[in-house]
């Protein structure tokens, strides 16, 4: 696949993808408490800290967390900082 033609299935895809986030991540198995917005533990780190929220700002499937200013829910395989 040339470098043009894959840059533009992945501007289609984050189109579409756009402020359906919680959606598809709830299909991916993310348990829907996770996706309300509201202040919970890091769903992929363990050790029980709070402070990571969902808030898909703009429709871009973004998080927050108390350690970083802000990750991408497709960036990162632990939020954690």
């Amino acid at each position: 696949m040339e470098r043009a033609e894959f840059e533009t299935r992945v501007k289609t895809a984050k189109e579409q993808a756009s402020a359906r986030w919680s959606g598809i991540l709830e299909a991916l198995g993310v348990p829907a408490e996770i996706l309300r917005g509201r202040d919970c533990e890091c769903p992929m780190c363990s050790g029980g800290k709070r402070g990571f929220r969902f808030d898909d700002k703009y429709g871009t499937g973004t998080a927050t967390t108390t350690a970083t200013a802000a990750v991408t829910a497709m960036a990162s395989s632990c939020f954690k900082a």
